[in-house]
């Protein structure tokens, strides 16, 4: 079933880091389950890109569903996946 939260969050833009396994992996293909657009931020971008591949084979679409590396201890890595973000979708809701 869709919720209200559901329907308020499609076409908005996530970032998620540590998104390759865990938590995060879990939280990234619920975001791309319910229209969001997801920057899936992982130090291991094998396992990140992964998580894509589950994500469009979900039914997301491959635009709305991209792979940033980053070392969320390293504040270049940060910044660099907030230019990522803004660059690739224009805005982080």
């Amino acid at each position: 079933p869709v919720d209200s939260g559901s329907v308020l969050a499609a076409g908005k833009v996530a970032v998620i880091i540590g998104s390759g396994s865990g938590l995060g992996r879990e939280a990234a293909l619920r975001c791309a389950a319910i229209g969001m657009k997801v920057m899936l931020a992982d130090i291991d971008t094998v396992d990140a890109a992964s998580v894509r591949d589950e994500c469009i084979a979900a039914g997301a679409k491959e635009s709305a569903i991209v792979v940033q590396a980053c070392d969320c201890r390293l504040e270049p890595d940060v910044r660099a996946a907030q230019e990522a973000a803004f660059s690739t979708f224009g805005a982080v809701h």
